[in-house]
């Protein structure tokens, strides 16, 4: 008896079950495709317009006055190869050595009595600070992330100078890992 009654309510369940009338239901009969005509960029910019009408607080977006300032950091597509006045170190070369000397004290365990000799190229930007460090020669490519690293935590240079002005300007280095 009880599956009779589970077959005869499933029937009725199936039977009441019709497919969507057409134009009626269905995509067609949507506020997108009667009003937009389908284009949803269309519907989203009239959906934005309402929106800020109603909530107009919402987009009122207040603008500073433009007051002349200087801009610390100039251009930095425009890199030098060569300058007036290179960037400098704190204490020139010597200063150079001795960071990496100190530097090398750091170095990965997997790394150690490996020997490898690197040439790496960066710039300075106009706050002194290295940036976008490359290798561009080794015979060891195991010191090229190290090496990387090394520039990217250098201390702040002094800035190369073209005509009195502070430009960004291309370093080169050799670095020496192992004897």
């Amino acid at each position: 008896m009880k599956k009779l009654i589970v077959s005869f309510g499933c029937i009725l369940l199936l039977c009441s079950l019709k497919p969507p009338k057409k134009g009626g239901n269905g995509p067609q009969g949507d506020v997108l495709y009667t009003k937009y005509g389908g284009d949803v960029n269309k519907m989203m910019e009239d959906m934005r317009k309402q929106d800020s009408l109603k909530y107009p607080f919402l987009y009122n977006i207040q603008q500073e006055e433009k007051k002349d300032t200087v801009v610390t950091i100039d251009d930095e597509t425009k890199i030098l190869d060569y300058a007036d006045e290179l960037p400098k170190f704190t204490n020139g070369t010597q200063g150079i050595n001795d960071y990496i000397q100190s530097y090398k004290l750091t170095i990965p365990d997997s790394l150690i009595n490996e020997k490898a000799n690197l040439e790496v190229k960066f710039y300075v930007n106009t706050i002194g600070t290295t940036r976008d460090p490359v290798v561009i020669k080794t015979d060891n490519p195991k010191f090229d992330a190290f090496t990387r690293w090394m520039i990217y935590d250098m201390p702040s240079w002094t800035p190369a100078k073209q005509n009195g002005k502070e430009v960004n300007c291309y370093v080169t280095l050799k670095v020496t890992y192992g004897k």
